[in-house]
C-alpha cells in the first residue's frame, strides 16, 4: 500500500501487508536517484518495527518486529521525508497518520470474509470484467463468489419510496486506483456504475490490448457512509496464451483425403486477437525440409496467406506428409518483429481405413486405474468424419464391468464404468468397434482392440506447467505406481513435440527416462518466452500405450517492484 500525499492510512488487524512511505514507483525512484528515510512522530510505538529498513530506495513499515502481521490496534504518525541520497539534501517531506484498526462486523456476520489481497492475471484479447468483491469468501470451505450478490445495493431502490425495518442497511463499493504502470487509460478502465466497482477493457475497446498493471483500493460502505471493508487487487494484463490453427477451430494438425481441394490459413486461436485489431501484422508459412515434395502449395493473394493443393492443381493428388511453420510479425516493425510461430503436419492420406481407440496410432490400450481418461472408436486421420455413417460396440472378452461403452450422435465412447468418474477395477477388455453405413445400415467395416487397465500411470517431473526465462530445469517423464513410486516397466517410454515453438526446448530419447532440455547451449537455459505442448508415450512388450500430455508456458520472471 503506497503512501501518496494528501492520505491517511486505514490497516486491518491481522493484515501481513507492509507500507511504504512514497507514492512513486521503483522504477520511477530508481531513474530520479531519490530516496525516502521516515521519522516516527507520535502514536503507540509498539505497533510497527521501529528499525525501518530500505528495500529498493523506499521505505517499508513492517509490523512489529517478530509479529508476522498487524497484530495491535491503535494510531501511529510518520513524517516521510524524500532526500536526493541516503543522507544527503532535503527535497520533501510529509506526515502520515496510519490507523491499525478490526473490521467492522457487528451489523451482520456477511461481513466474516478473507480479504487477503487478490491478485488476478488476464490475458491481453480478453474482455474479462473483474468486480472488485470477486475474490472475497464467506468461509475457507465456499469457493469464490461475489459479494454483491448476498448485499442490497443502495442502487436497487434508489428514487423508490420503501418503508423499511429498523436497523435496514444498504452498501456500495467505492473504488480507485492507488497504483499502476504508466498508460493507464490505455490498459483497463474501471465502472462505478450501480454502486460497483467492476475492471473492464480500456474504454472505446472490447478487449484489453496492452499489458500493464493497476493496484485498486475497493472499499465497502454502508448507507451511513460507514466503512464496512476495505481492501487492495492487483489486476495485471499479460501476453496472451496463443495458440497456432490451420483450420480455424482448433491446433490440431491437418489431414486430408486424396483428390480433395480444401484450403487453410495460418492462424490464432481464439480467433478475436486478429478480428478485433489487437495484433496488426501478417502471417509467413514455410516448408521445413524433409517433407514429401510437391504435396501443397503456400500462396499469398491480397495480404492473404492460403496452404492449397500444388501449383497448377485443383486437388491434392500425392499421398504423403510435410511440416509447415506459421510466424507472425508485427506491421510497421523496424526488426521486423516476429512475437508467435508454430509447427504444423499436413498429411495428404488415402482410404485405408486403419481403426484406433486414441485418434494417435493403432494400438491397444493401457489405462491408469484412478484415471478418469475417455477413449472412442474412429480411425486414424479422422477418414470416419469423411463418411456417412455411425459406429456401435461391443465388448467381446474379458471383464465387461470394469469399462462403459456409451453411443452418444453417432461416436462411441469408452469411459469409466456407469456411476464412476474413474476405472476402479484392474483387468482386459476386448472391444469391437463397428462402423455402419448411414444409408443402408449395412456393416463398411470392424476392427478389434484391446484395453487393459493397470496399477500405473505416466507422471512429469517436475510437475508444474510454468517455467521463468533464465531457467534451466530439464523435464522428464516416468512411470509410476497409484502409490507415487517410479517402477521400470518392460517397454519403452519416449517423448514427442505436439504443438508450440520447436526452437525453445530440445528432446533427447535416448536415456531410461526421456529429457526435455533448453535447446539453447550456453549457457543451457530457457532464453524466450513461448509455449509448447508434449506428449510422453509408454510402450509395453505388447506393444499397448499409454500416453500423458503436459503444457508448459515460458514466461519472464514476477518482478515484485510493480506491486
Amino acid at each position: 500500500m503506497n503512501m501518496n500525499e494528501n492520505e491517511s492510512f486505514t490497516v486491518f488487524l491481522n493484515s501481513k501487508r507492509p507500507i511504504m512511505c512514497g507514492g512513486l514507483s521503483f522504477e520511477e525512484l530508481n531513474e530520479l536517484k531519490i530516496f525516502w528515510a521516515v521519522n516516527i512522530t507520535g502514536g503507540k510505538r509498539d505497533i510497527i518495527a521501529v528499525n525501518l529498513t530500505h528495500d529498493n530506495n523506499q521505505i517499508i513499515i513492517p509490523p512489529k518486529r517478530g509479529k508476522g502481521s498487524f497484530s495491535l490496534p491503535g494510531q501511529i504518525r510518520v513524517l516521510c521525508i524524500l532526500r536526493n541520497s541516503p543522507d544527503g539534501e532535503y527535497l520533501h517531506s510529509h506526515t502520515k497518520i496510519i490507523n491499525i484498526t478490526e473490521y467492522n462486523t457487528n451489523v451482520e456476520s456477511i461481513f466474516v470474509y478473507d480479504v487477503q489481497q487478490s491478485n488476478i492475471s488476464v490475458p491481453i484479447g480478453s474482455n474479462e470484467e473483474i468486480p472488485c468483491d470477486s475474490s472475497l469468501r464467506s468461509s475457507a470451505s465456499t469457493p469464490p463468489s461475489s459479494l454483491s450478490s448476498s448485499l442490497e445495493l443502495c442502487s436497487q431502490h434508489r428514487g423508490r419510496q420503501l418503508k423499511r425495518p429498523l436497523g435496514y442497511q444498504c452498501y456500495y463499493w467505492r473504488g480507485k486506483i492507488i497504483n499502476n504502470s504508466s498508460n493507464i487509460e490505455n490498459i483497463l478502465s474501471l465502472d462505478l456504475s450501480n454502486d460497483r466497482v467492476i475492471i473492464k477493457p480500456p474504454k472505446c475497446s472490447p478487449f484489453y490490448t496492452m499489458k500493464g498493471y493497476a493496484t485498486i483500493e475497493c472499499t465497502l460502505i454502508n448507507q451511513l457512509h460507514e466503512i464496512k471493508m476495505k481492501f487492495i487487487k492487483t489486476v495485471r494484463i499479460t501476453d496472451p496464451i496463443l495458440i497456432g490453427t490451420l483450420n480455424g477451430i482448433n491446433e490440431s494438425n491437418i489431414t486430408v483425403l486424396l483428390n480433395t481441394s480444401k484450403t487453410y490459413q495460418c492462424g490464432f486461436l481464439p480467433i478475436n486477437y486478429m478480428k478485433s485489431g489487437i495484433y496488426n501484422g501478417q502471417w509467413n508459412a514455410k516448408l521445413l525440409d524433409g517433407g514429401t515434395p510437391n504435396l501443397v502449395s503456400i500462396t499469398k493473394c491480397h495480404n492473404q496467406l492460403e496452404i492449397t493443393p500444388p501449383s497448377g492443381l485443383s486437388t491434392y493428388s500425392t499421398i504423403g506428409q510435410v511440416l509447415i511453420e506459421c510466424s507472425f510479425t508485427l506491421n510497421h516493425s523496424e526488426s521486423n518483429q516476429t512475437i508467435f510461430s508454430f509447427v504444423k503436419s499436413f498429411s495428404v492420406i488415402t482410404h485405408d481405413k486403419a481403426g484406433t481407440l486414441n485418434g494417435y496410432d493403432s494400438s491397444n490400450i493401457i489405462v491408469s486405474i484412478d484415471s478418469s481418461d475417455k477413449f472412442q472408436c474412429g480411425l486414424l486421420y479422422g477418414i470416419d468424419a469423411w463418411l456417412k455413417g455411425y459406429w456401435k460396440a461391443n465388448i467381446i472378452n474379458g471383464l465387461k464391468n470394469i469399462v462403459s461403452l456409451n453411443v452418444i450422435n453417432g461416436q462411441v465412447l469408452i469411459e469409466p464404468p456407469h456411476g464412476s468418474k474413474y476405472y476402479n477395477a484392474y483387468g482386459e477388455v476386448t472391444i469391437e468397434c463397428i462402423f455402419i453405413n448411414q444409408d443402408n445400415d449395412n456393416k463398411m467395416f470392424s476392427f478389434i482392440k484391446n484395453l487393459t487397465i493397470e496399477n500405473y500411470g505416466i507422471e512429469f517431473f517436475p510437475k508444474n506447467q510454468i517455467i521463468y526465462i533464465g531457467d534451466k530445469d530439464e523435464i522428464t517423464c516416468a512411470i509410476v505406481t497409484k502409490q507415487g513410486s517410479i517402477i521400470y516397466e518392460e517397454g519403452s517410454l519416449h517423448v514427442q513435440l505436439l504443438s508450440g515453438d520447436d526452437s525453445l526446448i530440445e528432446i533427447d530419447n535416448t536415456d531410461i527416462h526421456p529429457v526435455i532440455k533448453p535447446r539453447k547451449k550456453v549457457p543451457s537455459v530457457y532464453d524466450k518466452s513461448g509455449e509448447f505442448r508434449i506428449q510422453c508415450i509408454f510402450t509395453n512388450y505388447k506393444g499397448y500405450t499409454l500416453r500423458k500430455q503436459l503444457r508448459v508456458q515460458i514466461s519472464e520472471a514476477e518482478h515484485n517492484s510493480e506491486e
